[in-house]
């Protein structure tokens, strides 16, 4: 079961107002097995050294959050039944 989602800051950017923000990547899980313990997955895409940090640190912080949670799926709607097809006359 995923506990929290592991999160580094990438960068920043200024949005259309100016404002700074953060630039996020998702870089895995915290997770929890039948047992009650607790591991962690790490995408085998992700590069740590690509993460910036303070030069004169060899670590970087990797933030918990807890999953979203998505709204359920609007079931489809219903097709329109087809019109019967009749002879003309």
């Amino acid at each position: 079961m995923k506990l929290y989602d592991l999160v580094v800051t990438t960068g920043s950017y200024l949005d259309n107002s100016g404002t700074s923000k953060n630039r996020y990547q998702n870089m895995g899980a915290l997770m929890q097995n039948k047992e009650g313990g607790k591991y962690i997955l790490i995408n085998k895409t992700f590069n740590p050294a690509g993460v910036p940090s303070v030069p004169e640190k060899d670590s970087i912080a990797v933030s918990l959050y807890k999953p979203e949670t998505k709204p359920a799926a609007k079931p489809p709607a219903p097709e329109p039944e087809p019109e019967p097809e009749y002879e003309e006359f």
